[in-house]
């Protein structure tokens, strides 16, 4: 997925490359959609207390983007 201020939704590999050479050079950045992620040891945030996580632990998404009221959000990493 590349991503830009100018489609900040992203384009996918295809159109990415179909844009001409003067727009690609202007500050896109890839981010990939719905990428799995596996997390161990110590795992801080500031929204909850610090947790020590023995072994490799697969880590979901927050479901919030479900929401019908969140229809038009979009978690990219």
């Amino acid at each position: 997925m590349y991503l830009s201020g100018t489609y900040p939704r992203g384009l996918n590999s295809m159109e990415y490359d179909a844009l001409p050479e003067s727009e690609r050079k202007l500050g896109f950045r890839m981010m990939k959609r719905d990428a799995l992620v596996y997390v161990r040891g110590e795992i801080t945030h500031p929204d909850h207390k610090t947790i020590c996580l023995e072994g490799w632990h697969r880590v979901l998404m927050n479901t919030e983007n479900r929401s019908m009221t969140m229809r038009f959000l979009e978690f990219l990493d």
